[in-house]
């Protein structure tokens, strides 16, 4: 396989990994897609809760909530993955 083959499929995986994870923002509610925002602006649980007039434990359930339905374990992988996502 060329070096150019080896990156087109790279790119495919990666627009294919990306659509799969719009997919699954999809599924999120109104309120978690407005954590997830805040997430990929860098904001914290406190900036958030004072943001949207909610509790800290407010937030911190819709983040577990956001882990489940994208099968991630850590909060750190959440921020990650939404900034990657904001670039885009």
């Amino acid at each position: 396989m060329s070096r150019q083959q080896q990156k087109d499929m790279e790119e495919v995986a990666n627009i294919e990994s990306i659509k799969a994870i719009e997919s699954l923002a999809e599924s999120l509610s109104k309120r978690e897609k407005e954590v997830v925002r805040l997430m990929a602006e860098g904001f914290e649980n406190r900036a958030i809760a004072d943001k949207l007039f909610v509790s800290v434990k407010t937030v911190e359930f819709h983040k577990e909530n956001i882990k489940q339905k994208f099968g991630i374990k850590k909060v750190k992988e959440l921020y990650r993955l939404f900034r990657r996502l904001a670039r885009k």
